[in-house]
């Protein structure tokens, strides 16, 4: 199918469409309900434009208007603001950057000036779930981050470039592992847009239950801020502790699930002796999910003011 929108002065606008594979044949078209999920660019907006959906030629030859009408553009369809004017902050880490939190019983954060990268590495509105890593994805931090950004910078637009990916460990997150390397990829592209300002990072868990690598993380993790640095610029970087309620999470036999978080969230303090524009933001007081491993909605919409809080020190 094609998806054709045009202005009201008959201007084709630019789109990008498409259609589930299932619905690709005639017949099943014809019996089923087509579902057309596309994304229009450089919309008008304020402005009403004229939509239509065709059959291709392809499908044997079928004519007519399925659908067409005419729509209003939405008044957060605007163009993106200039370069230096969207500042674009990069979420890394594991699931609790990812944001596990439950959205059926909290408070939207207005989106007002925000805007996230999406899984297609093309701009959308910025509303949750922000990361695409896991089904379980809702709530995060960086919705009540950005917010608090744009609050303090009323000139300017927040994209946020999410990658963090849940249960993954520091090692995934070394230049060169994929992890990384996609991260650094959407970073680019954003930057295509707009200016990096800083990088926030919340990681550990998976490497918080073996002393082994409890003691390798700091090291580790400095390698990869050095890295980040070296390929995107000096931005600052802010990290969050791993939350107090961890040394809650017992197997059946009572012992600690993450015995080592303590060990991970003293790197992270000692990183400030080795980093310039670099800060921990405390995780005092949050309180988890029932599963007593992931921030809970309330506790994350606080974390992420702690690290605007922190970011906005560098300005």
């Amino acid at each position: 199918y094609m998806v054709s929108v045009r202005d009201k002065s008959g201007q084709e606008l630019k789109v990008k469409g498409c259609i589930p594979a299932d619905y690709a044949r005639p017949e099943s078209a014809m019996e089923k309900e087509v579902v057309c999920d596309f994304r229009l660019r450089e919309l008008p907006s304020g402005r009403k434009v004229r939509f239509a959906v065709k059959p291709m030629e392809s499908f044997g030859g079928l004519g007519g208007e399925i659908v067409s009408g005419v729509f209003a553009v939405p008044d957060w369809a605007l163009k993106l603001p200039p370069k230096d004017k969207l500042h674009l902050y990069l979420l890394v880490g594991q699931s609790n950057m990812a944001g596990r939190g439950d959205l059926s019983k909290a408070e939207p954060v207005s989106s007002d000036r925000i805007i996230k990268l999406a899984k297609d590495n093309e701009w959308d509105v910025g509303k949750e779930p922000l990361h695409f890593d896991k089904r379980t994805a809702g709530a995060g931090l960086g919705m009540s981050f950005a917010r608090t950004m744009a609050d303090a910078e009323p000139g300017v637009t927040i994209g946020l470039v999410p990658c963090a990916v849940g249960g993954t460990s520091i090692q995934q997150w070394k230049k060169g592992a994929e992890l990384y390397e996609k991260a650094i990829r959407r970073a680019r592209r954003a930057m295509q847009d707009g200016t990096l300002k800083g990088i926030i990072w919340h990681q550990g868990e998976s490497n918080a239950a073996s002393k082994l690598d409890a003691e390798a993380w700091g090291g580790r993790f400095a390698d990869m801020v050095k890295a980040m640095r070296a390929e995107l610029g000096d931005v600052p970087f802010v990290a969050g502790e791993l939350g107090e309620y961890l040394k809650d999470n017992k197997n059946k036999k009572g012992e600690s699930n993450f015995p080592y978080a303590g060990t991970v969230n003293a790197a992270l303090h000692a990183a400030e002796g080795k980093f310039a524009k670099y800060a921990v933001v405390s995780a005092q007081g949050l309180t988890p999910n029932k599963d007593n491993l992931h921030f809970d909605t309330p506790s994350l919409r606080t974390f992420g003011k702690r690290y605007a809080e922190a970011m906005l020190k560098f300005k």
